[in-house]
Formats: structure tokens, sequence, C-alpha cells
């Protein structure tokens, strides 16, 4: 039947209106940056920055995966009032996320010249540190909860002040990048700017959680930055050391040692340092009973 709920309609179309303000400043940040590199440097180093997109997107796209699967749960918490079961799961989520994400991006960073290389006949420049800066972004968000921290805050529907103070934080990269150049900065730079934007966004982020849902600093420091800075500190010496120094030349053979290495640290600090002990024991009931499976099938 035909009817008219205009507190409804109003309520939706809010939503709807500020959710797209949102998704034009994540679309200005892209192709504003194109627009400051070019005006700067030409098209030639927009080529360069469209490869690294291309080689962090198929690294995002298995992450984003991961994140479809927990993101209607962590809607449904908050639909059921469960907020600290919901608090739980952004912080797992973030956990994850963030190993999943190290697992392909840390192998890469090692060997982004000699991958770049093997892709390319002509590899642009600044190719490969292009690459290298967004995926480190792509940590920072992965780090800090972009993701489900976005999730919580659609679920509680009031996000007005959220996208106004986000997507602010977000668009100032444009203006800052621009004001850098001009001033003779190198066009690396911008991409730490990039970098520092994300992380002040996903404390901003973060802080409105804090503030519509009710999460808390200290959980986020004890369950989120803790674990994945020492997991950091225990992943990162052994491989760099001997990409300094042993694998220093770019083949097939160092190729395959860093990438071997880099997975066998990351797995041991991910198992023992990142991941709480209680998912420990349910990642290895997990195990136990796919490797029965198997066995039962022979």
């Amino acid at each position: 039947k035909l009817f008219w709920d205009k507190p409804l309609y109003q309520q939706l179309t809010g939503f709807a209106g500020w959710n797209l303000f949102g998704s034009v400043a994540w679309l200005l940040r892209g192709q504003g940056m194109d627009i400051v590199i070019n005006l700067f440097f030409g098209p030639a180093l927009n080529a360069a920055k469209g490869v690294a997109n291309s080689v962090t997107n198929a690294v995002n796209t298995f992450v984003s995966n991961f994140m479809t699967a927990l993101n209607p749960q962590i809607t449904k918490n908050y639909a059921q009032n469960e907020i600290s079961t919901m608090e739980t799961l952004c912080y797992r989520a973030c956990r994850f996320s963030f190993i999943l994400l190290f697992a392909i991006a840390f192998p890469l960073i090692m060997n982004i010249n000699f991958v770049l290389g093997i892709w390319l006949v002509e590899v642009p420049k600044y190719t490969a540190i292009f690459v290298v800066l967004i995926l480190v972004d792509c940590l920072v968000n992965a780090a800090f909860g972009s993701s489900p921290f976005i999730t919580a805050m659609m679920a509680t529907g009031n996000i007005r002040n959220y996208q106004i103070v986000v997507s602010s934080i977000i668009i100032l990269i444009i203006p800052i990048s621009y004001v850098i150049l001009r001033l003779g900065g190198d066009l690396p730079s911008i991409f730490y700017v990039m970098i520092a934007i994300s992380f002040l966004s996903d404390l901003a982020r973060f802080y409105f959680c804090n503030k519509q849902i009710g999460f808390h600093y200290s959980s986020l420091g004890k369950h989120v930055v803790l674990p994945i800075a020492l997991g950091l500190i225990v992943a990162l010496p052994i491989p760099i050391a001997l990409r300094e120094t042993v694998c220093n030349e770019n083949n097939w053979i160092n190729f395959f040692i860093l990438c071997v290495i880099c997975e066998i640290t990351l797995g041991l600090a991910a198992y023992y340092i990142i991941v709480e002990k209680h998912e420990r024991v349910v990642i290895m009931s997990a195990i136990k009973n796919k490797l029965g499976k198997l066995a039962s099938r022979k």
C-alpha cells in the first residue's frame, strides 16, 4: 500500500547523504592526488602511481574479503546491544586484517624491485617507493581499524558529525600536498602526508566509536596497538638484516629465501604475540579438526 512516513524518509535520506559525503571524500583523496601529481610532474609519474595502485588493490582485495565476512556480525552485535562483544570483534578484525595484509605486503616490500622487474618491461620512475608507501598506508588503516570501525559507526545510523570530521581530515591531503610540492618538496613526500592523514582519520574514527558506542582507548592499546607493535619488533629484524647482507641481490634464490623467512618470522610473531591465547586455542582446534577430516577421507 502507499504510505508516507516523513521521519523515516528524512532519516534514510540523511544517512544516505552523509554516507555519500564520505564516499566523495575518498574519491577526492585518490583523484585529487593524481591531479596534484599531474600539475607538478606531468602524466608520466601518474603512470607510476597507477602501477602502484594496481599492486595494492590486488593485495587489499584479499583482506576486504575477510572483512566482508565480519561486517554483518559487527552490525548484528550493535543491533542486539552487545557492545562488549562488538568491541572485541572489531579489535580482532584489526589484528587479523593486519596479519593477513602484512603476510602479503612484507615479502613484497622486501623484494619490490625484483617483482616489478619481472612484471614490467620498463619500470616507471618512483614506482617502487610508491608501492611501498601505499602498502604502508594500507597497513596503518588495517592496524587502526579503518574498516571495522567504519562498519561500527554505520551500524549506529548517526554518522553526520562523524562524516564531517573524518571526511574533512581525509580531504586535507589535497591542499597539504599542493603546498608541500609548491614549497619544493619531492614527490614521495606527499605519500608521507597520505600516511599521516590516514593515521589522523583513523584516530578520529575511533574517537567517535568511543563517544557514540563506548569503545575504550585502553582496550585499543591493549588488544591492538601493543601486540602489533611487539609483533613487528619480532618479525622485522631478521628479514631486513638478510636483505641488507646475504640476500642483497635481486634473483630467484634470494626472492624465495626472503619470502620464506618473512612468513616464518611473521607467523611466529603473529601466533605467539599478536593472536591472543583463546584465539590460538580456537585456531589449533580448527586445524586439528581439518586434519582429522582429511585423514578420515584417506
